[in-house]
């Protein structure tokens, strides 16, 4: 009787996970015992084209594949490395929330545990990563140690920074394979030169799956996928050689040297990397089938011998696909307090604070461009390509458009046009503040504008500071090979500036 009991149960769990509901229940008994068996529900095995499609379909429903959401996860890592008998292990706990609303993302996270592996002492540490106005800004905390905040430019590729800002568990179960810069789904259709399923099924922790293998230019995959539960896969594994991409990179690659002002000691050259994900828990949310409890393992071996294993348990504890971000009033705000120092990794020279909710130079005027190499204009959506700068001068008026002085600026450059362009002169206007993008397309045009035209997209006084700028209108020339000779000069002195830099 306690086993028909303890069958019920079992059988009620069971029947109330989605994956089974779309299988054949098969029970036996006799007088010793009773059994529980999950099988296919007799369908038409797909090809293994149509294995890749399904699988796609249900990726394009994934959380990373939504514009807004917030999720919870909690993450437990070991990590062990060295060689028998010098084996070192280090053990933490992770736990993440972050929030996304369209292209801001708000990661923040607690890890504690024993991070250094020649100490026994135990630390913790609060992160907090923000992409908010196509910036990133990167700030931890220790609880021992002074705060060490910094800020970098964000990527174009919104989804990296996306799965980044989870954790490498976390995006595993969502789909990105640890050392990938593309979702498993994507990989398999796209990237695969070689693509076979195996004749038979296999039961992977009591579900039964299908076996896909393909060989591309990331490794060589096998994923089992689940045919109840969307083709989500139920257990992956990636096999990569020396020349096999991880993260964008051949595996052999040798490790970069650290960012400025940090140190560290020399790392060893990977030379073979296996990951393993295992899938233990999947849900069906709003109409898709999402991975929300499943561990990894990173098995590394390096040149020198060593070894790294990297074992991973993680759960996402809330998936909330329709979030009220106004009842979360500190969501996509920057938790640094006033008067924090701050690096900017992409201007290490500059000196910058934390004031009222963004960075603020900490010397009065910006620092001069003179004999420097003119700054690239990443920060300001210009495309030179498109006239071609090489063995040219290149002229630059920071303006704004709701300043007379810096009007009047722009349209005596316009008057000039062809004589730039006979003397080989790229002209190149950048509105120095924010303003309605149509507006500022609208006067341009009214005004026939010539020049390449650009606005300030980051934070405007970080900018303008690397630009040297202190006043509107701001003029800079630069010389063929496009060092600044010239910057901060009027108008009326243009012409004898280029002269001046164009003579031999």
């Amino acid at each position: 009787m306690m086993k028909a009991i303890s069958f019920l149960i079992i059988l009620s769990l069971l029947s109330s996970d989605p994956c089974y509901a779309q299988q054949e229940q098969t029970i036996a008994e006799d007088s010793n015992s009773i059994h529980y068996q999950a099988r296919f529900v007799k369908t038409e095995i797909p090809e293994v084209n149509q294995l890749v499609d399904f699988y796609q379909t249900m990726a394009k429903k994934s959380l990373f594949q939504r514009d807004k959401w917030v999720i919870g996860v909690n993450n437990q890592i070991t990590v062990k490395e060295g060689d028998m008998p010098k084996i070192v292990t280090r053990r933490y706990a992770q736990k993440y929330t972050v929030y996304r609303n369209g292209d801001s993302i708000d990661s923040r996270s607690e890890r504690s545990g024993f991070i250094s592996k020649n100490s026994n002492r135990k630390e913790t540490r609060t992160y907090q990563y923000l992409l908010l106005d196509g910036r990133v800004y990167d700030y931890q905390r220790r609880d021992d140690a002074k705060d060490m905040p910094k800020i970098v430019v964000a990527s174009k590729d919104l989804t990296r920074r996306v799965i980044n800002s989870a954790g490498s568990d976390a995006l595993a179960l969502a789909g990105y394979m640890q050392g990938d810069q593309k979702p498993l789904a994507e990989i398999l259709a796209e990237e695969s030169s070689v693509l076979h399923m195996l004749p038979s099924t296999q039961m992977i922790n009591g579900f039964p799956t299908y076996v896909l293998e393909a060989t591309t230019p990331y490794g060589h995959y096998t994923v089992w996928m689940d045919p109840n539960c969307g083709y989500s896969p139920r257990r992956v594994i990636v096999e990569r050689g020396p020349k096999d991409l991880y993260d964008g990179k051949p595996v052999s690659t040798p490790p970069p040297p650290p960012p400025p002002g940090y140190t560290r000691k020399p790392q060893p050259t990977r030379e073979h990397v296996r990951f393993t994900m295992e899938i233990s828990k999947i849900k069906e949310i709003d109409g898709g089938f999402m991975a929300t409890e499943g561990s990894t393992t990173l098995n590394t071996d390096f040149s020198s011998g060593s070894k790294e294993e990297i074992h991973g348990v993680c759960e996402f504890t809330l998936i909330d696909l329709n979030p009220d971000f106004n009842k979360i009033p500190d969501a996509f705000v920057l938790g640094v307090p006033d008067v924090t120092q701050v690096i900017d990794l992409d201007f290490p020279e500059g000196k910058f604070k934390w004031k009222n909710g963004k960075m603020v130079p900490l010397v009065a005027q910006p620092i001069p461009l003179l004999d420097k190499l003119l700054p690239e204009l990443k920060d300001i959506k210009i495309d030179l390509s498109a006239v071609g700068t090489n063995n040219k001068m290149i002229l630059v008026c920071f303006f704004d458009m709701n300043q007379r002085p810096s009007r009047n600026c722009l349209l005596q450059l316009s008057t000039r046009a062809r004589e730039f362009k006979a003397k080989d002169v790229v002209v190149v206007a950048i509105q120095a503040s924010k303003v309605d993008e149509d507006k500022l397309n609208d006067w341009v045009k009214k005004n026939n504008i010539p020049f390449l035209i650009g606005m300030v997209q980051g934070n405007e006084e970080k900018i303008r500071f690397a630009w040297g700028v202190r006043s509107l209108p701001w003029l800079i020339l630069t010389d063929k090979k496009h060092i600044v000779r010239a910057e901060g000069f009027g108008i009326d002195t243009l012409e004898e500036k280029l002269k001046e830099i164009s003579s031999p």
